[in-house]
């Protein structure tokens, strides 16, 4: 990885290495932006001058980067603990969050949400139950 962001980046290894997390994620983001900007405007040259009578469907993206799976750069395994491991869907780590348009996230954020109102309905309740409609400050 280190020389990978060294060489097609143009980092310096101390500048590589200084990268929080976040940075390197968002480095990480602006780079595959730049790539998939090269492969749109591969495949508008290569159908601007694609021959119709011996090609007649239009080239895609896909001819010219294709996204077959087990081809490319995987994902290694992870090994490191629970609260580090990047979410399935939008690939942040769990500590940063999730994406807004992330689905895991959503869920995630429901379901705390839901339990937070759930305790604080059963405070309610207890305090209804004692006589005390409300919650008392501490003198």
């Amino acid at each position: 990885m280190e020389a990978a962001a060294v060489v097609d980046i143009g980092l310096t290894r101390q500048e590589f290495w200084e990268l929080t997390p976040r940075r390197f994620q968002s480095l990480l983001g602006r780079f595959t932006e730049h790539v998939r900007q090269a492969q749109i405007l591969t495949t508008l040259m290569a159908n601007i001058y694609r021959n119709t009578e011996e090609k007649p469907e239009p080239y895609t993206i896909d001819d010219f980067a294709p996204q077959v799976a087990g081809s490319g750069p995987q994902r290694p395994k992870f090994d490191g603990p629970a609260f580090l491991r990047p979410c399935d869907e939008c690939e942040v780590p769990k500590w940063q969050g999730h994406h807004p348009d992330c689905k895991t996230g959503a869920k995630h954020f429901a379901a705390v949400l839901g339990s937070v109102v759930g305790a604080t309905e059963r405070i309610h309740e207890l305090s209804e139950s004692a006589g005390k409609p409300y919650l008392e400050p501490k003198k």
